[in-house]
């Protein structure tokens, strides 16, 4: 059941715990559905969203930090999730993902004494470096104990003189982390197993050949006079096991408040432009509908139109038609007279002229007659070139009228992908800097680009096809004037006929 943010008035902040309960029934009693099919979860109270598939700590993450929340979140909002988080802890408790044992993680190092002081970072003693005449070997190189230590992991080497000795020392800094100090642990071992410790070092310094000793650093280095003490004391510092453990675990905790307080936020930012996502999307569907009910609108009336113009032609050709049989009769009348007058005789001479003079009006009226026969056809067949070309310059219109149409239409849509496609980059470039997120930025921008090119393209057509459409529209008007003056032309002509015919 999807919740509503208008059903009833907001709470203040000191009514969150008592209105937990309500939501907290609901959600038990499934008027709220947060479990959906193969294991999906999602919450029920982010009302105009695009629904998110969670994880059970995901969800309890986001619950947790709605109910802790920001101030743009209501107090209403906050208890609701509020209940969510504690119906994910109490009744879904067995959908929480399996923890990681970050103990596994920590490889096993050999446990020192609690109090027992090393120099950290994690630092072994190289001794009695003695250079032979006999040998290739640049033993006073630090590359070469690099080379030799380098199954230890050693992250570098640096190399001292004793002068008082005529001897070298080597100084091993390993990793500072507990794999770090489990390397210098396995370096003091092996040098211990070869009885090549501090121990034998101690016991046979003035009679210890050629043999380097090795050891881990520890307090007693720390304080040595020397250059070896003087290392140490520059370089590193005394620190128990149990005292890092501690600054680790610190350290960690802190991690792990301001990871989480940046996953918040982030998420939080995501929330809102998934809102803004879903705004866009809303309002480009409500566009398009429009769009639609305009070229719907758009078609009835050209339907409208068309069939305003066939009735309309229709009456011309019926007009010209009646025209062109009252002009029939009237010439079969005529030709009857003249039949008729052919046949009379005249009785006298008087009568004679008068049927002559009559036979001369009837003939004029004859030739008149087909004249202005020869003239209706010819007014006829300009009146239909002009109907016809009328009909197809506005078709034409129509046509391109449509095709603009869809050319915004489509515009629209463009530019709602364009907006759409700028909120998904600015979410990403929210996410970090990984390289997986940064090469989905390049792309969506490279994409994002040929959109905005392909709508400056849609505006140059837009313009041409408007420039295009008023040209068509002064045609069509030229046109329809044109058509108005023939018709005007050929009904004065009718009415000159139709007098005269009255007058016959």
């Amino acid at each position: 059941m999807e919740y509503s943010s208008g059903e009833e008035s907001e709470l203040s902040e000191s009514e969150i715990f008592e209105y937990k309960d309500k939501p907290y029934e609901q959600l038990r009693n499934g008027t709220y559905k947060v479990k959906y099919p193969n294991g999906i979860l999602r919450c029920p109270f982010c009302a105009g969203k695009k629904k998110q598939n969670f994880k059970h700590k995901d969800l309890h993450q986001h619950a947790s930090g709605v109910s802790k929340g920001s101030s743009n979140r209501s107090a209403k909002q906050k208890a609701n999730h509020l209940a969510l988080a504690l119906y994910l802890e109490n009744e879904l408790a067995n959908e929480a993902d399996q923890p990681l044992n970050v103990a596994s993680l920590i490889p096993e190092v050999p446990r020192p004494k609690e109090t027992e002081l090393f120099c950290w970072p994690w630092t072994g003693v190289v001794v009695n470096i003695l250079k032979e005449a006999d040998t290739e070997k640049d033993v006073e190189n630090a590359e070469y104990w690099m080379e030799r230590f380098i199954k230890y992991k050693p992250e570098s080497v640096e190399i001292v003189r004793d002068d008082q000795r005529q001897t070298a020392h080597a100084l091993v800094r390993f990793n500072s982390d507990w794999i770090g100090f489990n390397d210098a642990c396995a370096f003091e071992k092996a040098f211990a197993a070869a009885h090549h410790s501090k121990t034998e070092w101690s016991a046979s310094e003035s009679s210890s050949g050629s043999s380097v000793y090795a050891w881990l650093a520890r307090a007693t280095d720390f304080e040595l006079p020397g250059p070896i003490g003087d290392y140490l004391r520059a370089k590193t510092e005394l620190k128990t096991v149990s005292d890092l453990e501690k600054e680790i675990v610190k350290t960690r905790n802190k991690q792990v408040v301001e990871l989480a307080s940046e996953l918040d936020l982030t998420n939080e930012n995501i929330d809102n432009w998934q809102i803004k996502c879903n705004q866009n999307q809303i309002f480009m569907s409500r566009m398009l509908k429009e769009i639609e009910r305009g070229h719907q609108a758009y078609t009835e009336a050209r339907k409208k139109i068309q069939d305003d113009a066939r009735v309309h032609v229709e009456r011309v050709l019926d007009d010209q038609d009646k025209r062109k049989a009252d002009l029939e009769k009237l010439s079969k009348e005529l030709d009857a007279r003249s039949k008729e007058l052919n046949k009379k005789e005249a009785v006298t001479e008087r009568e004679k002229q008068k049927l002559e003079e009559e036979k001369r009006k009837n003939h004029a009226q004859k030739t008149s007659l087909n004249m202005a026969s020869i003239e209706q056809k010819i007014s006829d067949e300009s009146v239909y070139q002009l109907l016809e070309r009328q009909k197809r310059e506005k078709e034409e219109a129509l046509r391109k009228y449509l095709e603009l149409q869809e050319k915004q239409a489509y515009e629209h849509k463009l530019k709602m992908e364009i907006k759409e496609m700028q909120v998904q980059l600015q979410v990403l470039q929210a996410l970090g800097d990984d390289a997986a997120v940064q090469k989905q930025v390049k792309n969506l921008d490279d994409e994002l680009q040929a959109k905005i090119e392909e709508k400056e393209s849609m505006d140059d057509l837009n313009r041409d096809l408007a420039v295009k459409q008023h040209e068509m529209n002064t045609e069509i008007q030229n046109a329809r004037k044109e058509l108005i003056n023939v018709l005007f032309l050929t009904l004065d002509k009718y009415l000159i006929w139709f007098s005269f015919e009255s007058y016959i």
